[in-house]
C-alpha cells in the first residue's frame, strides 16, 4: 500500500508539471513526463502497480479541466498506455534489459510511439471530443501534441529510472559518480549555451544545437548506457526550458517548438543510446574474451608434462607460433618468449631423422584440415632426448593462414612403460612356449611307463610342477632355495620331516631353469621311497643332504 501511495504521489506531481506547458488545450501537453514515469514503474515493480497510476491520473486531470467522466476516460487511457508498454517492451526487449544491445533500443523505440502512445492519445482525445473540450479545427494539432508528448516522455525518461534502479552497487561509488557529475555538467554547459531563452532568438544560432551531439557521444562511447540516458534528459530539459521561453503569446509556435527540440534531442538521443549499448555488448564480449583466454592460459599451464600451443603457416609459408603456455620450459628448457619469436626453436628440437616425416604429415594436415598427430623425439636443451606426442587441429583463415590448436604431451615415460611391457609380454610368451613342452614331456613319459595309472601320475607330476613354478614366481624368477624346492616335493610325507625324513646340508640357491628339473626329479625320488623304498616301511627313514 506504500509502495502504490508513492507512485501515485510521484505521477501526480509529474503531470501537473506537465500540464503546466499545456498550451493549445489544458489537458494535452507537449512534455509529459508522467507517461515515462508510469512505464519505468511497470517494468520495475510490475503490473500490480497499475491502480496507483490510474487514481494520480485520475486526480490530476479531474482537478484541471473537464469533467469526472472524461478524466476518468483518459486516466483508464493512461493507465492502458502504461500496460501495454510494460508487456511489449518485456515480451519483445527483455524488460529492463530493454537496452543491452542496439536491437532491444531499436525495437523499444518502436514500440514507444507505437501501440502504447497512440492508443492513450486517441482514447484522451475522443474522450475530450466526446465532451465538447476541444475545437474541431484544433483535433489534429491536439493528437499530435498529445502523442508526441508521451513519446518524449518514453524515450527520454523511461530509460534514466530503469537504468539507474537496476545499476549495480559498484556503480555508486564516488569516482563513477564524480565522473557522472562531471558529464551533467558539460551538458548541461552546452545545453544552456545552445538553448537558453534568455538573449532572446538570435540569428544564426540554430546550428549550433549540433553541439549536443559532444556529450551524447562521449557519454556514448566510454560511460555507458545509463549515463547517456541521463545527459540526454538534461539536454531535453535545456531544449524544452529554451524552446517554451520563446514568444509566450503565441501558444502554439510555443507547442510546436517545443515539440520540435524534443524531437531534436530524442533523435540524437536514441542513435547516442543505441550506440552506448554496442560498446557495452563490445567491452563485455572483450572482457569474457579476456577471462577465457586467461582460463585457457591457467588450465595450459597446470597440465601436467604438457603444453598447449597454436602456431600458424601464413600464406607465405612461414611458420609461427601464436601462443604457447609456460609448460614448454619444463618440457624441453625452452622460454616462451623464444619459440614465440622464433618457431625454429621448438621445432629444432626434433630429431633430424623425424623431422621430414612431421613436415609431411603437417603438409597433408593443412591440406585436407584433418587432425595433425604425431609421436617425434625431442632433444632438451640439457641434451636428454624425450619422446612428445603432437595433437592439434587446423582451421583456415580467410586470407588464407592455417591454424593449428593443439597439445604437446611428454610420453617418454608412458612409451617405456610400454617397452616394458612388450618385454614382458615376450618373455611369458617364451616361458609359455616352454612350460607346454615340458607338459608335453610329461605327458609322453607318464604314458610310456604305464598306461592304466595315466591320470593319477600325470596330474601328480603336474603339481609337482606348478609347486615348483609357485616357488619361482615368489622369487621373482631369480632362484629357489633348494630347501624350499625339497620341501615343496614332498608331498603327502610333508609332516615326516624331522621324524622320518631328515633334511641337511647348506643354504644353496637354485637357478630358475635348474629348479624345474630338479623338482621333477625330487617328485619322482619321493613318490618311489613311498611306492617302493624307505618310505613304504614303517621305521626306515630317508635323508637327504645338499651340498
Amino acid at each position: 500500500m506504500l509502495e502504490l501511495a508513492v507512485i501515485a504521489a510521484i505521477y501526480f506531481v509529474l503531470a501537473k508539471l506537465g500540464l503546466k506547458l499545456a498550451l493549445i488545450n489544458p489537458s494535452a501537453s507537449p512534455v509529459w513526463p508522467a507517461t515515462g514515469f508510469a512505464l519505468a514503474m511497470i517494468l520495475l515493480r510490475g503490473h500490480h502497480i497499475w491502480p496507483a497510476v490510474f487514481i494520480a491520473a485520475l486526480i490530476a486531470n479531474a482537478i484541471t479541466a473537464g469533467s469526472f467522466l472524461t478524466s476518468a476516460i483518459i486516466a483508464s487511457g493512461d493507465t492502458v498506455e502504461a500496460l501495454i508498454g510494460g508487456y511489449l517492451i518485456t515480451w519483445f526487449c527483455r524488460g529492463t534489459r530493454a537496452f543491452d544491445t542496439p536491437k532491444d533500443v531499436a525495437k523499444f523505440a518502436l514500440i514507444c510511439i507505437g501501440p502504447p502512445t497512440l492508443v492513450s492519445a486517441t482514447i484522451g482525445v475522443s474522450a475530450l471530443q466526446a465532451g465538447g473540450f476541444i475545437e474541431p479545427d484544433q483535433l489534429t494539432s491536439v493528437w499530435m501534441t498529445w502523442w508526441m508528448g508521451d513519446c518524449a516522455s518514453a524515450l527520454l525518461l523511461t530509460p534514466v529510472i530503469v537504468l539507474w534502479a537496476v545499476s549495480g552497487p559498484g556503480s555508486y561509488d564516488r569516482r563513477a559518480l564524480a565522473n557522472i557529475a562531471l558529464l551533467v555538467a558539460a551538458a548541461s554547459a552546452i545545453g544552456f549555451v545552445v538553448f537558453t531563452p534568455l538573449a532572446g532568438a538570435e540569428p544564426g544560432k540554430a546550428p549550433m544545437g549540433f553541439l549536443v551531439m559532444m556529450p551524447l557521444l562521449w557519454a556514448g562511447l566510454y560511460r555507458g548506457q545509463r549515463d547517456t540516458a541521463t545527459v540526454a534528459l538534461v539536454l531535453a530539459c535545456f531544449a524544452i526550458w529554451g524552446a517554451a521561453g520563446i514568444t509566450p503569446s503565441v501558444r502554439f509556435i510555443v507547442n510546436d517548438a517545443v515539440m520540435l527540440v524534443s524531437m531534436f534531442v530524442i533523435g540524437a538521443a536514441l542513435p547516442s543510446l543505441a550506440l552506448s549499448a554496442e560498446v557495452a555488448s563490445r567491452r563485455q564480449a572483450q572482457e569474457k574474451l579476456r577471462e577465457s583466454e586467461e582460463r585457457l592460459k591457467n588450465l595450459g599451464n597446470s597440465l601436467p608434462e604438457s603444453a598447449i600451443y597454436q602456431y600458424a603457416e601464413e600464406s607465405n609459408g612461414t611458420l609461427r607460433f601464436r601462443h604457447i603456455s609456460a609448460g614448454i620450459e619444463q618440457l624441453l628448457g625452452l622460454r616462451v618468449e623464444d619459440v614465440l619469436r622464433d618457431a625454429g626453436a621448438l621445432f629444432g628440437r626434433i630429431l633430424p631423422e623425424y623431422l621430414p616425416r612431421l613436415l609431411e604429415a603437417k603438409r597433408r594436415s593443412a591440406s585436407k584440415l584433418s587432425d595433425f598427430k604425431m609421436e617425434v623425439p625431442m632433444r632438451r636443451i640439457d641434451g636428454e632426448v624425450r619422446w612428445m606426442r603432437l595433437r592439434s587441429r587446423p582451421h583456415r583463415r580467410q586470407d588464407g593462414a592455417v591454424i593449428w590448436d593443439g597439445v604437446q604431451t611428454d610420453i617418454t615415460e608412458p612409451k617405456q612403460h610400454l617397452e616394458q611391457i612388450n618385454l614382458l609380454l615376450r618373455e611369458v610368451n617364451h616361458r609359455s612356449k616352454n612350460m607346454l613342452a615340458i607338459v608335453q614331456a610329461i605327458a609322453r613319459q607318464t604314458a610310456a611307463a604305464n598306461p592304466n595309472d595315466f591320470i593319477e601320475r600325470f596330474a601328480e607330476r603336474i603339481q609337482a610342477l606348478a609347486s615348483s613354478q609357485d616357488l619361482l614366481v615368489q622369487s621373482e624368477w631369480r632362484g629357489v632355495d633348494l630347501d624350499l624346492l625339497v620341501r615343496s616335493q614332498l608331498g603327502p610325507f610333508k609332516n615326516l620331516v624331522n621324524k622320518r625324513i631328515a633334511l641337511r646340508g647348506p643354504s644353496l640357491l637354485i637357478s630358475a631353469s635348474a629348479a624345474q628339473v630338479l623338482g621333477m626329479a625330487l617328485h619322482e625320488l619321493t613318490t618311489n621311497a613311498g611306492k617302493y623304498g624307505a618310505l613304504k616301511l614303517e621305521g626306515s627313514a630317508a635323508h637327504h643332504r645338499g651340498s
